[in-house]
């Protein structure tokens, strides 16, 4: 029987020369790699909208389907956007650079110039409607008094008469009476629109109280008739008493003024109104101060002053004028 022979192995030069072959083929899908061009052919894009500051703009990649990533730079310090398609307002006037690049390295710019908006000219204001109001220029406190409105095309109306700070009337021809006296203004709003300055002005008065009506003198009692005597002489008649004159109001010092503000600026509630009233008229609002150099001031706002300097009045002459009422309108104060 014949001996078997020894099995042979893979031959060494075929296994060198698949490698071989394998390797080659590495090496040029490699250099193949490393030559393609990832850039696109031209990297561009388009923008649409107002270039003008504040506007919105639309930026969109023209770059060709090489390109897989984007990367927005619209060169005013905004952070970048990514994609394909973006959005972007500048907010102030000037040129920029916008760069997008593509796929990490390649860019293409475009400076761009954005211009400020232009001011919008500013509509025709509608014509003031020509108001045509009658009504009194005297009043008396608590007296009532009519006002009325012939303005052509009105349909609504609202009165000011300067007291409350509302609207006092909603009435065609309202009727109002005044609290306070003074000069008020009359403000009117018809339709909507008020008129300005004010329609007209009111000067408003203290009513006078009505005298008395004197009382019926009481009739004489018939006198018997004196028996005649000859050649009589007529009795003189009697004069009329005087009729004695009404009484004034009581004058008020300066020594009398200042006492009175000391003590009532001492006290924890002081009432100046109530200390001072019967010489004011009641309304010290209605009483002008006036300090050597500045501009006059009522009453009740230098009654204020005086309590924040903790009751200290740095004046000690007062002159004292008043009006037809007998009421007290302005004090001068000097040193």
């Amino acid at each position: 029987m014949a001996r078997p022979g020894k099995k042979k192995g893979l031959d060494k030069t075929v296994v060198f020369g698949a490698l071989a072959i394998l390797l080659l083929i590495g090496v040029a899908l490699l250099f193949r790699f490393l030559m393609k061009d990832s850039c696109p052919a031209v990297v561009d894009f388009t923008l649409t909208g107002e270039k003008v500051s504040g506007a919105e703009l639309s930026f969109t990649d023209l770059s060709g389907a090489q390109a897989e990533s984007w990367v927005w730079d619209f060169g005013d310090a905004s952070p970048a956007i990514t994609g394909s398609e973006a959005k972007h307002i500048f907010q102030l006037a000037g040129k920029y650079k916008v760069i997008l690049t593509v796929n990490g390295e390649c860019a293409g710019e475009k400076e761009i110039e954005i211009l400020a908006p232009v001011a919008m000219e500013e509509e025709e204001e509608e014509k003031t409607i020509q108001l045509a109001v009658k009504g009194p220029k005297d009043a008396f406190v608590g007296v009532p008094v009519q006002f009325f409105d012939e303005t052509p095309g009105a349909v609504s109306w609202e009165w000011e008469f300067s007291e409350s700070g509302e609207i006092d009337s909603r009435e065609k021809n309202p009727k109002y009476v005044f609290t306070e006296r003074g000069p008020h203004d009359v403000f009117l709003s018809v339709n909507g629109q008020r008129g300005n300055p004010p329609v007209m002005k009111v000067n408003v008065k203290k009513k006078k109280e009505d005298a008395p009506a004197p009382a019926p003198k009481p009739e004489p009692k018939p006198k018997p008739e004196p028996k005649p005597k000859p050649d009589p002489t007529p009795a003189p008649e009697p004069k009329p008493k005087p009729t004695p004159p009404a009484p004034s109001k009581k004058a008020l010092t300066e020594t009398e003024f200042f006492a009175l503000v000391k003590k009532e600026c001492a006290k924890d509630m002081p009432d100046f109104n109530g200390a001072l009233k019967s010489y004011m008229g009641g309304d010290l609002n209605m009483t002008k101060v006036l300090e050597p150099g500045k501009n006059p001031v009522m009453l009740q706002n230098w009654l204020n002053v005086v309590m924040g300097r903790d009751c200290n009045i740095a004046f000690t002459k007062a002159t004292f004028k008043k009006d037809e009422n007998g009421d007290i309108n302005e004090i001068i104060l000097a040193k």
